[in-house]
Parts: structure tokens; sequence; C-alpha cells
């Protein structure tokens, strides 16, 4: 027997010499000479109860012999179990406990009298071992010296011995416990002491739960659901299996590590890369940096992908994530750029009529200006000059500066002067001038919780300009010494070079970081990185696409037969036309052929049926991508101006033939 209950009825009811061993027939006399009361408490609930027992342990012993618990349910259960079944519940057909109705008060005023003793010696005996036990340590998890009295403390008698605890560890213990996940799939774990190692038992939870509640402690939402489901781990998992899982990825991504989280940015940006066209994160961005910036938006991206299909809230995740990274891109389209200052800055082009004092001028007005070198020119040939500020912001304002005054519409190519900043001196005099570099990371960012607010001040009419509180100007300034990560990305390569170890990593997700590295390459050597010349997102265009939606539903085959002419046709096929060569140029590589390429369409386009003002807009929208092209300026505009003269000599004869296109086209 493994509970005192029992012995505790017999003296009760006055009958100590009862034989409660039901496993052999013993006639017992002495109870007839008990009082009526005792007699049919022993024979209606104390006899029914041990028989329940013993029918318990030897139906688990059977299933597993080798179990260190003979009992499947402790005794209180099951002495609860039988008085309801026996009272509450006397017709329930696998039982055979039956009592009377007239003998129920006699059973229930017996058992409440066992009840006040059992529960009086448990409280003695809890106050002696409270009282006698030996404490068994005097420090915290965190080494901190600790003792009985101490306040925020709970003492918990484990095996015959007391342990202090701050009640914040215990806790967090617990929580651990009970909301561990196997990639992200509920795996609960025995709650355990971690001085000793063993479980804590169900009591111990209940008398801790308790304690938390009685004053006034915070009681974490799954903790309080575990006490809900009577610490079953079943019905816990069953109950509160969305619950863990939301806060195993909230702990994930919340509180991850930079290394683990890293990978999944760019697997996130190469996944939703449609709603950031504008957003390119260049080589040697911080880690940290960018983490922090996108630890909200892997929370909705990893709610993608880890919920069923079916769920709704994946849809929503990805709806909701989807609109801020394109209010992100909309917001901050520089976001990621990195830009390597230097204090030497050298011009091009220059006219031959401007000497050393003309261009010293030029330059001074910027700041202070350590030294200019100007090699001499021969004829009329353009000159070239290098020039070294004390200050690197004096550079960067002069470089802007000058590129803004000179760099504009309508200014012939070969008069435009150049400028670039070098990394290197040049031979010569300033060669002994020190170098000032600066590498700088744009880190400037929307704050996410406050992006529908920003949303709906741009659809409001009455605001015409919205407030940027929420925007969060941030640039991360680095030497070329703590640049690391892009020397070893440039040396090493993309994949696994944001790792410090030399072996690599495990995590599967680090192929996206150089897949992510390796598209923006590409893209900038077939479109350099311009954010002017795109559709940005606003907030007005989902109502115009709602508009657009709802008059297309209008259309109905009863009403109108919508129907498109000959000439609509050609527009829309022109139009796929050119929208296919705008694709081409960004997959080609070698710029010549890239002109070459949009020679012929734009010449295959005069010869169609169309307008020749629609080849007009049509070509100056390449003529536009070509401008932001890094490729030879002179070139392209050389080119486009030949097919320029070509339709507009072309307008006569097209304008015979408007309504009749060609179907060869």
């Amino acid at each position: 027997m493994t509970d005192i209950f029992p012995y505790i009825c017999k003296h009760v009811i006055k009958c100590a010499d009862l034989n409660l061993d039901i496993s052999k027939f013993v006639f017992q006399p002495n109870i007839l000479q008990t009082s009526n009361a005792s007699r049919i408490f022993i024979n209606d609930y104390l006899l029914p109860l041990m028989h329940k027992v013993r029918n318990e342990r030897l139906s688990i012993v059977e299933t597993s012999p080798t179990a260190a618990n003979p009992f499947c349910r402790p005794f209180f259960v099951l002495k609860f179990f039988v008085l309801c079944v026996a009272i509450q519940h006397p017709n329930i057909g696998d039982c055979s406990i039956r009592v009377s109705g007239g003998y129920s008060d006699i059973i229930l005023d017996v058992f409440g009298k066992c009840q006040r003793v059992y529960y009086a010696l448990t409280r003695f005996v809890r106050i002696c071992r409270m009282r006698y036990a030996q404490i068994k340590n005097d420090q915290d998890l965190h080494l901190a010296h600790i003792k009985e009295g101490d306040p925020e403390t709970y003492i918990m008698v484990h095996q015959c011995a007391k342990y202090v605890f701050r009640i914040n560890e215990l806790r967090d213990i617990i929580m651990s416990c009970i909301t561990n996940t196997e990639e992200f799939f509920p795996m609960v774990l025995n709650v355990r002491n971690p001085y000793n190692n063993l479980p804590i038992s169900i009591c111990e939870m209940y008398n801790f739960y308790f304690f938390l509640k009685t004053r006034n402690y915070g009681i974490p939402t799954l903790l309080h659901g575990f006490f809900m489901s009577n610490f079953s781990v079943p019905k816990y998992i069953m109950d509160y299996e969305i619950l863990i899982r939301d806060k195993a990825i909230n702990d994930y991504v919340m509180q991850g590590t930079t290394k683990t989280l890293y990978p999944s940015v760019f697997r996130m940006l190469l996944r939703y890369n449609r709603c950031i066209r504008s957003i390119q994160i260049d080589k040697g961005f911080p880690m940290k940096n960018l983490v922090d910036i996108m630890r909200p938006y892997l929370l909705l991206y990893f709610y993608v992908l880890h919920y069923a299909q079916d769920f709704p809230k994946r849809f929503e995740s990805e709806e909701l994530l989807e609109n801020r990274l394109s209010e992100f891109d909309y917001i901050s389209p520089n976001f990621g750029k990195r830009t390597r200052s230097t204090s030497l800055l050298h011009i091009t082009h220059l006219p031959p009529i401007m000497d050393e004092v003309a261009f010293r001028k030029m330059f001074e007005e910027f700041g202070q200006v350590e030294t200019i070198l100007m090699p001499p020119v021969e004829g009329d040939s353009w000159g070239s000059g290098y020039v070294m500020f004390a200050n690197l912001d004096c550079a960067d304002k002069a470089y802007d500066s000058l590129q803004q005054s000179f760099c504009y519409p309508g200014v012939e190519a070969k008069d435009v002067i150049k400028l670039e900043k070098l990394d290197k001196l040049p031979s010569g005099s300033l060669s002994m001038v020190p170098l000032h570099v600066r590498v700088c990371y744009n880190a400037s960012h929307p704050i996410f919780h406050q992006l529908k607010k920003y949303n709906q001040c741009l659809s409001s009419p009455f605001i015409q300009s919205p407030p940027f509180k929420q925007f969060v100007p941030d640039i991360v300034t680095l030497t070329d010494d703590e640049d690391t990560l892009f020397t070893r990305i440039e040396k090493y390569g993309t994949v696994n070079a944001w790792d410090d170890s030399t072996s690599g990593c495990d995590i599967g997700d680090s192929i996206y970081v150089g897949q992510y590295y390796n598209m923006i390459s590409e893209m900038n050597q077939n479109n350099p990185r311009t954010c002017g010349n795109r559709h940005r997102w606003s907030p007005s265009d989902e109502t115009e696409t709602s508009d657009r939606s709802s008059e297309r539903d209008d259309c109905s085959d009863d009403d109108m037969s919508c129907s498109t002419s000959e000439s609509d046709s050609t527009v829309e096929n022109a139009v796929l036309l050119a929208s296919m060569v705008a694709a081409q140029t960004e997959e080609e590589e070698d710029d010549e052929e890239i002109c070459d390429n949009l020679s012929h369409e734009i010449a295959a386009l005069s010869l169609s049926g169309l307008r020749t003002q629609q080849h007009l807009h049509i070509a100056e929208t390449i003529y536009e991508r070509l401008n932001n092209m890094n490729c030879d300026h002179d070139v392209a505009i050389r080119q486009i101006d030949e097919e320029f003269n070509m339709i507009t000599n072309a307008d006569e004869s097209d304008a015979d033939s408007d309504d009749e296109p060609n179907d060869e086209s």
C-alpha cells in the first residue's frame, strides 16, 4: 500500500484490526462488532476501493512488468473516482459498486471525517519537513548567493531535502519544458529539479502554481493552460498546440542569434523579391544590424513557413508580410546601399581652357583642399585632375554637388565632367599624402509597428505631407579594418563567407546568402541601382486596382460584349514585345549586344502598322532605360538617334495605313 489514507480510515471508524489485504479471502468477525455507520462504510466504500487499487496494479504489471510505478493513476485519484461512482453515479455499468440512496449520506459523513484527519496529518508532515529538512543549495542557477528567507524566493521540499529557488528561475524552467518544440512541433519535457535532475511531482507543480496565484505573480498563458489540463501532457498538447508553436516561433525569431537568423533573411528576400524591387543589400552590410531590423518581418515569414496550408494565419501573415515589405521598399529604397567615401577625387573630361587656379577655385567652395594635382594637357585634348580634401564630408559634398550640376538632361555626353572616387593614391606628388577612407551603409528603415499609421496618412486626402516620425535615419559607419564581412565575401565568395568558422555552416539556409548576392551582382552588371524611374508602391495603387477589377466585373456576357479592335490588339502586342525587350536587357551581360538587340527590336516595331507617336513613346521608354544602364552612353545615344530618324521618316508612309496593322508584326 502506497498511501496512508486506508490506515487513517481504520482508526476513524475504530476498527484497527481490519485486514485490508484482499488478495485472499479472510473472514473478519470484528466488522460485525462495529457501529452501523462504520459497517456500511467498510462494505460499500473501503473494500471496493481496495479492489479497485488491486485491479489497477495488476493491469499495469501485466502490460509492462518492468514499469517503475505499478499504479497507472495515483491513489488520491482512485479514492475520489470510487466515491464518485458509488455515490453520484451509481448506474455506471462498468463498475460493480452499488450504494443505496439511504446510505449515501452516511458514507459521505465518514469520508469527510477521514479526509479532515488526512489533511491535518499531511500539513503536519509538511511542517516537519520544512523545519527539519536540510537546505541543499546556497547558490541560485546564476551562481549568486541565495538563502532561505530572501525576497522573491520559493522553497521546494523535494526528496526529503529543501531547495531554494528564485521565483523567476523556477518559472522559466517550467516554461522551457512545457514550451519545448522540435521543428516547431510540441515536444513537452518532464519538469526536473536542476539540482538533482529528478522529476518534480504533480503535487509540487500544484503548490508552485497556487503560490504564484495567491501572491499575485504573473502567470504565463501556457503555464495556466498546463494547470487547466491537470498537468496532463497529451491533453495540454491537444488544447494548446497552436499557442505552443506561436511561442516557439516568437522566441526563435526575437531571441535567436544573429548567426542563426542571418541566412533566413536572404531566404525571405529571395522569396518576396517582387515586393522589394528597389532595395539591394550590398555585400558587407553588418549582420547584426540587418537581423535586428528584419526580425518583425522574419516573424511573419516563419508563420508562413511553419503553418499548415489550410490555416488562416498562414494567409493573413503572408498578405501582411507582402504589404510591409512593399511599404519598406517605398519608404527606404536605398536601404543596404554601401558607399566607400575617400578624400581623393579624380576628375576627367575637363575643358582644355581650365587651368589649375580655376580648378582649385571650383573645389575650395566645398571645404579645405589639401592637395591638387593637374597633369599638363597637350593641344586641345580633355584634361584631368586629382583633388585631395582634408575632410571626408567635404569630399562627399563636392562629389554629390558636381554630379548634380553637370550630369543633368540636355548636356551632351562629350561635355559632361566625370567624377570618381579613388581608393588608391596615384604615383607622384600625392603618394606621400595620407588617404582618408570611410565605409558607410545606409540602414535607414521604417518602424515596423507604425507602418499602418503611415499607410493611413498617405490615403488621407486632408494630409498633403505625411509625417515621417516613424522613419529611423541610420547610417552605419565603418573603417576598412572593421569592414571584415565585405572583405571575406570578396575573398572567399558569397556562400558561407559570413560564417567565421572555416568548416562552414551546417544551417541549410546558408545557400540563400550566396544566391542573393549572386543575383544582385548580375542585376548590377546590367542595370545599376536606380530607384527614381520605377513606379513606387503607394496605397492608392490598391484603390486603382480594385476600381479596375470592379469595372471588369461589371462587364458581363449578358449585358454587353467586350471586343478588341485589330489596332488595339496590335498595340498590346507591341507593348508586350517592348516588355520582352526590357526583360532581355536585364539578362544580357554584354553592353554592346544589348544595344544591338534594342536596335533590331525598334526596327521591327517601326515596320508594323502602329502610329508613329506610339513608336516614339516606346522608343522613349527604352531610351530612359538605356540612360540607367551601365554601358557606353555614346554608343547607346547614337543608335537611338538613328532609330528616331528612321521612325520619323516613316511617319508619312504609316499615316495611310493606321487602321490596317501588319499581320507579320
